[in-house]
């Protein structure tokens, strides 16, 4: 023991540590993943319209980042983040219907409500996702809430279309995740990484058994969708936090910046994808470049209307 004057001191030379990853999931890394994760859907819906299907299984793990880090920040903090997603969409899609000149058509507007069966089956899902959160979250003040999002899941594979199914537990698990975030921040770093090699090794395992005839001849049934989710929420996770670990070398300014506007990258990039892109990489960077541009400006102006109601709002609650 040493001593300051008349008082003894005590030198802890042993204190715990946070763990080096413990920042895993912060927003700064979360954008990052949502970078990567939007870039590897573009990349799937590119490679797609060349008929090449080998990076196909690269647009359900993008989903299952995007359906993860959806579950796990709306349980950090869900005000705003419903209106974040439907304002944008919402209008993103009467823009869409002034180009296509059906902005008179009573009918199309219908579309907007119901696109489980379109391209944007993504925002379906995500915003029923939104409701069973706030259903079990709000009305019900978070009492049973991991059951009722575990129904919700089962619903999501047993009921749903199949794109829903394979991704049926991606929003739940990211919800378990922000729940036990403290405990799984003091996961030991080989631990993390034995549970990293695991996923990546069921994931490719499970990608490896739909190749086989006997797993396509089962495609229309729930044995092919538990394989599915055998696939694409494991190396989901795997990525992520391959991304984090690997993240001096892969972290950037433009793929936060890419995070950073992922929703709208995602709603752009699918209309723009079969207009631009046709037989040539330079048409698929193109798109990227494109998307990006349009997408950092709708970004900001979503941002700014969203803000203007969120106020407006505030006022009148006050007054």
């Amino acid at each position: 023991m040493q001593y300051v004057g008349n008082e003894p001191i005590t030198l802890y030379t042993h204190l715990p540590q946070r763990p080096v990853y413990a920042s895993v999931l912060d927003l700064s890394s979360t954008s990052v993943y949502r970078g990567y994760a939007i870039l590897i859907i573009m990349l799937c819906h590119v490679t797609g319209s060349w008929n090449f299907v080998g990076f196909t299984p690269l647009g359900g793990i993008g989903v299952a980042m995007f359906l993860f880090l959806s579950g796990y920040g709306l349980n950090e903090s869900w005000k705003k983040k419903v209106l974040r997603v439907i304002f944008p969409y919402v209008l993103f899609r009467m823009i869409w219907l002034m180009i296509d000149g059906s902005i008179l058509d009573g009918s199309a507007y219908f579309s907007i409500v119901n696109c489980s069966h379109s391209s944007f089956w993504y925002i379906d899902y995500l915003v029923r996702c939104y409701i069973a959160f706030y259903i079990s979250n709000k009305l019900l003040n978070g009492k049973y809430k991991l059951l009722l999002l575990l129904l919700f899941a089962i619903y999501s594979f047993s009921c749903l279309s199949s794109l829903c199914a394979e991704q049926a537990f991606s929003f739940l698990v990211g919800v378990i995740v922000s729940e036990r975030k403290r405990v799984i921040d003091c996961v030991p770093f080989r631990k993390v990484c034995f549970y990293n090699i695991f996923l990546l090794l069921l994931g490719i395992g499970c990608l490896a058994l739909k190749q086989l005839s006997f797993m396509r001849d089962l495609s229309n049934t729930h044995w092919f969708l538990l394989c599915e989710l055998g696939i694409k929420l494991p190396l989901g996770i795997s990525f992520m936090t391959l991304l984090y670990l690997m993240r001096n070398m892969v972290n950037s300014q433009v793929i936060v910046m890419f995070g950073t506007i992922s929703l709208e990258l995602y709603l752009i990039h699918i209309w723009l994808v079969k207009y631009i892109v046709k037989d040539s990489v330079f048409q698929g960077l193109a798109l990227i470049i494109v998307s990006a541009l349009l997408a950092y400006s709708f970004n900001k102006m979503c941002n700014y209307c969203t803000n203007l109601l969120v106020a407006d709002k505030r006022n009148d609650n006050a007054n």
